[in-house]
């Protein structure tokens, strides 16, 4: 059984290190504020083979993502369904003779349940008199 462990980072433009040796007579240099422009760079890897991707290295399931809504969007669980069907794709073609497990964290996009499904968080905490009751529209 090989085990894939999914992960995601995100690297920032203006990440950098506030405080640096400058000569005496260099004056101050203005930084940009904020973080800048963001890319989130996803991918699965395992012990046994490293990142994930084709024997021919043509295929990855690496994914960049620029985050923001002036950008790619967010990253949703439709985000993360569609990478764990590309990593499944090149996993049925490139290593057809053993099984596979894909590790996710429990990040709020990995944990995502059906839209009408009842959740504890949703529920009212005292009693209401017609809470649940469906009635027609």
């Amino acid at each position: 059984v090989v085990f894939w462990f999914h992960d995601e980072s995100t690297f920032y433009a203006n990440n950098r290190r506030k405080k640096h040796w400058v000569h005496i007579n260099k004056g101050a240099v203005p930084l940009p504020k904020g973080e800048g422009a963001s890319l989130m760079v996803a991918d699965f890897i395992s012990a046994d083979y490293g990142w994930l991707h084709s024997h021919d290295g043509k295929e990855s399931a690496r994914i960049l993502f620029r985050p923001g809504k002036t950008q790619d969007g967010y990253f949703t669980n439709e985000n993360i369904i569609a990478h764990a069907e590309k990593a499944m794709d090149i996993l049925s073609k490139d290593y057809p003779n053993e099984d596979h497990v894909l590790v996710f964290d429990s990040a709020t996009t990995h944990v995502k349940r059906p839209d009408d499904t009842l959740a504890a968080c949703k529920m009212p905490k005292n009693p209401l008199q017609n809470w649940g009751v469906l009635r027609p529209y």
